[in-house]
């Protein structure tokens, strides 16, 4: 008959490399005498690890009071918490940090933007056209040195948000679409958005824009 804390071979799915793990028979008391033996057991289990292949073990008890440390417990087995009997050690010190790893792989491309369209327009209603999307200058109109329109768009302009250039003086800006009720009577025939620019004072004045239409 196996002693209450003799050591015994289990051949049900130990961690060590060898075909079999090692355990020890426990009764579940963590006083007195019954703990000092069984710190010992587990220290002895505990070294038979040391010299096989164990990971992040765990210690496991069965009904019949048998215990054994394992990757992870089978469905009949209770884990112990070796803190119960102080077998489980202080914090240990924080770990130096690690090595850098290696620079990863650069990302797909991006989706396009959601945007139906954008315009960078300079004060005297040029187009920049490398910097706007669905935007010709055919598009763009000057009704005075402070209005640009926008006409005969390739679609149909809900919202447009407008922001004047960091190069220009302070200024504001305006802009107006169909939702906003007016007639355009600046814009030629066909004209879907007005964007108006002023001076700080609020004279009416000429100044580069930004504008995206959604």
């Amino acid at each position: 008959m196996i002693g209450e804390f003799e050591t015994t071979p289990d051949d049900s799915g130990g961690i060590l490399s060898a075909p079999r793990s090692v355990g020890v028979r426990w009764n579940g008391d963590t006083s007195g005498r019954r703990a000092l033996v069984l710190t010992f057991g587990v220290a002895l289990v505990l070294g038979a690890l040391a010299v096989g292949e164990a990971g992040a073990a765990v210690f496991c008890q069965k009904r019949s009071g048998a215990a054994f440390i394992r990757n992870d417990c089978d469905k009949k087995e209770t884990q112990v918490d070796l803190s119960a009997f102080g077998a489980v050690g202080p914090k240990g010190d924080k770990g130096d940090a690690g090595d850098r790893g290696d620079k990863g792989d650069a990302g797909d491309p991006g989706a396009p933007g959601s945007a139906l369209g954008y315009a960078r327009v300079l004060s005297d209603g040029t187009l920049v056209t490398g910097d706007s999307k669905n935007v010709t200058q055919a598009n763009i109109s000057k009704g005075n040195a402070g209005e640009t329109c926008f006409a005969n768009l390739p679609f149909t302009p809900h919202s447009a948000v407008t922001t004047i250039e960091g190069t220009e003086p302070p200024s504001f800006i305006r802009v107006f679409t169909p939702r906003s009720g007016v007639s355009f009577a600046l814009c030629p025939s066909g004209g879907q958005v007005e964007v108006f620019t002023n001076d700080a004072d609020g004279t009416i004045a000429g100044h580069a824009f930004y504008i995206v239409f959604n």
